[in-house]
């Protein structure tokens, strides 16, 4: 969160802003190798996470995942981007990004 905020608050005079997106989980080929992991259970302890997520269909689509950072990119103002962490599962509540991903 600081490292974001740091790098904003140094290069927006230099027209450079700075924001912070959280996708989730997304299911990408990679994931699909994750999932795959047959080592040592202590090698990888997040690895029943990831398969809790697959098979409850927690996984964010690839395309939805664009679509949201077009929508930030292109439909929320820079000062609000830059004002917060965005995170794709939070902002399922959000009337505007329902109305832009369901067009």
């Amino acid at each position: 969160h600081m490292m974001y905020r740091c790098l904003g608050a140094e290069l927006r005079p230099h027209g450079i802003l700075v924001g912070s997106v959280r996708p989730g989980v997304v299911d990408t080929p990679m994931s699909d190798e994750v999932r795959g992991f047959r080592g040592p259970p202590e090698h990888f302890p997040m690895h029943k996470k990831f398969h809790d997520l697959h098979r409850a269909g927690k996984l964010e689509d690839p395309d939805n995942v664009v679509t949201y950072f077009h929508w930030l990119l292109s439909e929320v103002g820079d000062d609000e981007f830059c004002a917060e962490e965005w995170d794709i599962r939070n902002s399922k509540d959000d009337e505007r990004w329902k109305k832009y991903s369901s067009s």
